[in-house]
């Protein structure tokens, strides 16, 4: 599974502006669950941070 999900990233992000990425990344975490935020981060090659974003405009009210 790591294997296809960094593949996955590695086709895809290069393609996203920055605010379409992180909110990728950010699903991609919240659905692996526990300790999703790590390993989307390391296998999509990219700062917590930027994947807490991510997070962080899923979960706000609109």
């Amino acid at each position: 599974m790591d294997t296809d999900l960094q593949s996955k990233f590695a086709s895809l992000l290069p393609h996203l502006y920055e605010p379409t990425a992180r909110l990728y990344l950010g699903s991609e975490a919240l659905s692996l669950g526990l300790g999703g935020k790590q390993k989307v981060s390391r296998l999509a090659g990219v700062s917590r941070v930027r994947t807490d974003k991510g997070i962080e405009a899923l979960i706000s009210p609109a």
